[in-house]
């Protein structure tokens, strides 16, 4: 990745995802190369405390509020299912401030 320029939402989100998951996979003894579209909960890469860690992550990185992120996931528990899910979430949670 070129130093000067910004890293895009996708690299952001994957390397939360990364960081997030990396305890569980650990717990459950799984090593999973994780891409934008990696079912996160069918392929253990989170167990719930990653979910919960990740939710907060996310809304620390980009600026979000918790209160709709959860109800994004608890609407449809697919918002979180894959890291592309994930970045289209924070695209339009983003996009509903502005």
């Amino acid at each position: 990745m070129d130093p000067a320029k910004p890293p895009d939402i996708e690299s952001i989100v994957l390397e939360i995802v990364r960081t997030c998951s990396s305890k569980a996979q650990k717990a459950n003894h799984t090593s999973l190369n994780l891409e934008l579209d990696t079912e996160l909960i069918e392929s253990g890469a989170l167990d719930s405390i990653a979910l919960v860690e990740l939710m907060i992550a996310l809304a620390d990185r980009f600026g979000l509020a918790g209160r709709p992120l959860r109800e994004s996931f608890q609407q449809s528990k697919s918002s979180l299912g894959t890291p592309r899910r994930i970045v289209e979430l924070v695209r339009r949670l983003e996009s509903d401030r502005k």
